[in-house]
């Protein structure tokens, strides 16, 4: 994420040429979301899910996924289980199609 987190901080967006997600080898940490979904964050001030880790056990917390977060111009990682992953990623992928359907 280093080069993408630079970016961001650079520019205030996401970069237009992003890791197309069926590249990405299973022993990188992240695995991104569709660049369609990249395209739509920038300019929106709510999270987005950009990436997220492989799923993790832990002892001390529910298990989960590291995710990497835009918002307002910035990237944060956050954990969240399963659930709340999957729901943040059909709602994002809803909104994302709504919009692209209403501006054609």
């Amino acid at each position: 994420m280093p080069p993408i987190e630079s970016y961001v901080q650079r520019y205030g967006a996401l970069p237009v040429n992003y890791p197309d997600p069926s590249r990405v080898t299973q022993t990188d940490f992240f695995r991104y979301v569709d660049p369609t979904i990249i395209r739509w964050a920038n300019g929106r001030s709510d999270p987005v899910v950009i990436a997220y880790g492989k799923g993790q056990g832990l002892i001390a917390r529910p298990d989960g996924h590291p995710v990497a977060v835009f918002e307002n111009g910035k990237i944060r990682v956050v954990w969240m289980t399963r659930e709340q992953l999957n729901a943040a990623l059909a709602e994002q992928k809803s909104k994302a199609w709504d919009e692209a359907a209403r501006t054609g």
